[in-house]
């Protein structure tokens, strides 16, 4: 996917994403294909892990897009994919704290 733009790591909404992002490098590098890392995978399954990789969380697919995707159209059966009712799930975790084993 590349390295993320300024609106992408803007929309991570975390300053601690923001410092590890700039510690990574990523500027000089040679950016990595990802068919070549994955170079068996099919374009439908190439185009999924892409969708599903991008740095901005608002440009990710979502469970419900990934399921209608073509690449698990023949797994993807809507009368066993209950979607709950009240919304995204949220989950407090702070994404600000640095963690050490």
């Amino acid at each position: 996917t590349g390295v993320p733009t300024e609106e992408d790591v803007s929309a991570m909404q975390s300053p601690f994403a923001v410092t590890m992002i700039e510690n990574i490098g990523g500027g000089g590098g040679e950016r990595v294909c990802l068919s070549d890392v994955c170079s068996g995978a099919s374009e439908e399954a190439l185009d999924l892990i892409h969708q599903c990789l991008k740095f901005n969380p608002t440009k990710r697919c979502s469970a419900e897009m990934a399921l209608r995707h073509p690449y698990v159209a023949e797994f993807h059966d809507p009368a066993f994919e209950p979607v709950y009712p009240h919304g995204p799930i949220k989950i407090d975790v702070d994404d600000n704290t640095k963690l050490s084993a």
